[in-house]
């Protein structure tokens, strides 16, 4: 229970917030540093990280295991913030 995040992003903006540290964050799409998918293969499985940095630093990852929007947010990227993906 302590690990529920919660991001919104939409309108050039990324909002995430994280109820149970009491912390809520606002982001501009020009506030975006970088952004990267990572994937791995595990037990056959292959699982995706999507790690977000921004100008202050604060850096941001979610998993498709968690979240039901992770292929949403990475189209949302791809398309808004295409120049800041990390190339692999």
């Amino acid at each position: 229970m302590a690990g529920y995040k919660f991001l919104a992003a939409g309108n050039e903006k990324i909002e995430i917030w994280l109820p149970l540290k009491g912390q809520r964050r606002k982001y501009k799409l020009e506030d975006l540093l970088a952004w990267q998918e990572e994937e791995v293969i595990a037990n056959k499985k292959v699982f995706k990280q999507l790690i977000l940095v921004f100008a202050d630093k604060y850096s941001f990852a979610i998993s498709n295991h968690e979240h039901l929007g992770y292929d949403d947010l990475k189209r949302y990227l791809s398309k808004k913030a295409g120049k800041k993906k990390v190339k692999n």
